[in-house]
């Protein structure tokens, strides 16, 4: 294969791995606009799937096609990431916080503290930074363990003398501190000033220690993933809903957001910063804990001493695994323990309400069913209706009903008479499916005439089957010509193998053995006894 001159050609020099800015979360999102509202976090701009229409971003109409799109929460005030406090207050020890240049000498370590000054900044005093735990005592969290997160803390030794302006190197970071306290907190917003200034030499020699100065150690834009990371949803006839523990979690940070812009007044200081924050942080910890960490932040000290978070979290991993391995598996089935009636027909199967009330199908209507499934509408039976491009969620309840029109396409409930195949696994002979049809019953199982339990190995003890509801209408003609159980008792190879065992001693003359031959368009073969008079089996014919 000839190379084309007029492609450039180019060779990769390095790889950069580190936690995304805030430019590249902003670069990642391909609106512009950051979310505001919790509505804005199932918008069409972040991808398919959707419940109605095409992404925004591409355009694609199709979930195969679109690859999904991020988008982004701009914080109101920056905080750490919950994940990484650690490696940055280690980082931040080992800098003067007034020059921003490396210490001289070793970092002095005595129960877990690290002394930030020894530098040339003689009038600066010995300050080390320290991990300080917050614990979350809102009411709703009183009566269980309060959630935690891990802050930024400076401290002066006790004997240190403190005045008024022993933290006024800082202002230029961020807020004016007043006071002449023994220990201090570093903002986010002061934490990640500092990492924006840090000198390109700094830089270099922290690297060499193994150091790498990220702005994202502090967050100021939130990432929003696309719509095709949360779990499978379900629609109750009205709205999209989800079972993500993610997506509460990003509804709570927004609404805080929304919160915090409307109670500021006035001009920030250190304090209202301070306290937005650490309520922002509680919020974003929760969120990426439950997002995507497998452990605490913290390490050993835990990140969410909250027994409930810890399980929310256990329980959206288990349905993201879940989701994983049956994607491509038909959602429209159910499983359920098979017991028998033998007051049923044979090719009726009883199916359980709590079942079928969540089961939709969906049928267009025509000339000859518009009567039938106005009768379905009218008894609150059907959930929504397409007309076109657009769908309208019919209310349960409400005055009136709307009248049907033909070519329009309603989402029903299933009722009585529609067609579903069953199947025991493992299924390995051709007997394993039946198609049967429904009747709802208020039990707890589902149900079959006893005639039908050989071809599914099931005694009723115990066995479980799975359900399974075609979708279209070719595919429940294809179930019923295939599947049903009538088609099944009369296959061919059955049918004509009972007809040669019951006729394998009758005998048939020339005269009838022409005519039989006649009706099956085949011509005879030779005749099975010849004597003085010829005769012919059935057997001989078919």
């Amino acid at each position: 294969m000839e190379e084309d001159p007029s492609v450039p050609e180019g060779a990769i020099q390095s790889i950069k791995l580190s936690l995304s800015s805030e430019h590249e979360i902003r670069t990642y999102s391909t609106n512009d606009c950051p979310v505001t509202q919790p509505k804005q976090l199932r918008d069409s701009f972040l991808g398919l799937p959707l419940e109605t229409g095409e992404c925004n971003s591409c355009g694609a109409s199709e979930n195969g096609k679109c690859e999904g799109h991020f988008g982004y929460i701009e914080l109101p005030v920056p905080v750490y990431h919950p994940c990484h406090v650690s490696e940055l207050r280690q980082l931040l020890s080992l800098l003067c916080l007034k020059c921003l240049c490396i210490k001289k000498g070793k970092v002095k370590k005595s129960n877990g503290k690290e002394n930030v000054s020894a530098c040339d900044c003689q009038d600066l005093p010995a300050l080390y930074l320290k991990e300080i735990k917050i614990e979350d005592g809102s009411p709703q969290k009183r009566k269980k363990k309060a959630e935690v997160v891990f802050r930024l803390e400076l401290r002066a030794p006790p004997e240190e003398h403190m005045t008024e302006s022993s933290w006024n190197f800082l202002d230029k970071y961020g807020f004016h501190y007043g006071g002449a306290s023994h220990c201090r907190v570093l903002l986010p917003e002061e934490a990640f000033n500092i990492l924006k200034k840090i000198p390109y030499d700094t830089r270099r020699k922290l690297a060499a220690r193994g150091y790498i100065a990220q702005s994202g150690y502090v967050m100021k834009y939130l990432p929003v993933p696309p719509n095709c990371l949360y779990n499978p949803e379900f629609t109750d006839g009205q709205s999209i809903k989800s079972n993500a523990i993610s997506i509460s979690l990003l509804r709570k940070i927004v609404e805080k957001i929304e919160k915090i812009k409307e109670s500021a007044s006035g001009s920030p200081n250190f304090e209202s910063y301070d306290t937005e924050s650490t309520e922002l942080q509680f919020s974003i910890g929760q969120y990426i804990q439950a997002r995507g960490t497998t452990k605490g932040p913290q390490g050993a000290k835990g990140f969410a001493a909250s027994t409930d978070s810890s399980h929310s979290s256990t329980k959206e991993w288990l349905e993201k695994m879940k989701t994983l391995f049956i994607s491509k598996v038909s959602g429209f089935s159910s499983h359920s323990v098979l017991t028998g009636d033998p007051y049923i027909g044979a090719d009726v199967v009883g199916l359980p309400f709590e079942v079928a009330k969540r089961i939709t199908f969906e049928e267009p209507v025509t000339d000859i069913n518009i009567h039938r499934l106005q009768e379905v509408v009218d008894k609150g039976l059907c959930l929504s209706y397409r007309d076109g491009q657009a769908t309208y969620a019919i209310n349960v309840g409400s005055k009136g009903s709307p009248t049907l029109k033909v070519g329009q396409t309603i989402s029903r409930r299933i009722v009585d008479g529609d067609v579903v195949f069953l199947n025991r696994s493992p299924s390995t002979h051709k007997h394993s499916l039946q198609a049967l049809n429904v009747y709802i019953h208020h039990g707890h199982t589902v149900k079959i005439n006893p005639l039908l339990c050989y071809p599914y190995g099931a005694d009723f003890d115990g066995d479980c089957v799975q359900i399974f509801y075609p979708r279209s209408q070719s595919a429940k003609i294809e179930a019923l010509e295939l599947f049903s159980v009538e088609k099944q008792l009369s296959l061919t190879n059955d049918s004509l193998l009972a007809l040669k065992l019951m006729s394998s001693r009758t005998m048939l003359s020339k005269e009838s053995a022409n005519q039989l031959a006649m009706l099956l368009s085949l011509s005879l073969n030779a005749p099975a006894v010849i004597q003085a008079s010829v005769a012919f089996t059935i057997k001989k014919i078919i």
